[in-house]
């Protein structure tokens, strides 16, 4: 897995227009003054969305991405990740020829995963997560 970008200009230069209209247009809410719009670019995403945007490059990546499903209770829980079950997250859905998944991890939210279609319909645990996800928790 590679980290693909840390602020929007980043995420401009990665050429995925869809993931980034949909980042860009919710952010522009928060900042509309055009004034600010320039330093708004280069804000850390970890500022802006509690993390990174990195993107997947194979089936084994996936387990890096772990789901809000505990699996075993020790000291502190074990979860499952995302290459073991599919689970509900805050974002689950297709945003051009990627899924996009987010699973807000604290309040200022969480990384951002990028599985690139041809994986994730390698993957059913992708795809049934995108199901679980618009059912809700």
């Amino acid at each position: 897995m590679k980290k693909l970008a840390s602020n929007l200009e980043e995420l401009k230069n990665a050429n995925i227009p869809e993931v980034y209209d949909k980042i860009y247009n919710g952010l522009i809410t928060y900042e509309p003054d055009p004034e600010d719009l320039k330093q708004f670019l280069k804000d850390s995403f970890e500022f802006l969305l509690g993390g990174d945007i990195f993107l997947v490059e194979s089936a084994e990546d996936l387990s890096e991405i772990l789901t809000p499903m505990v699996k075993s209770y020790n000291e502190s829980p074990s979860y499952y990740n995302l290459k073991e079950k599919a689970s509900h997250f805050d974002i689950c859905e297709i945003c051009g020829d990627f899924v996009y998944v987010l699973l807000c991890t604290h309040n200022g939210g969480g990384n951002t995963y990028l599985v690139p279609l041809e994986i994730a319909n390698e993957n059913p645990t992708v795809i049934e997560s995108i199901e679980l996800t618009k059912q809700g928790y």
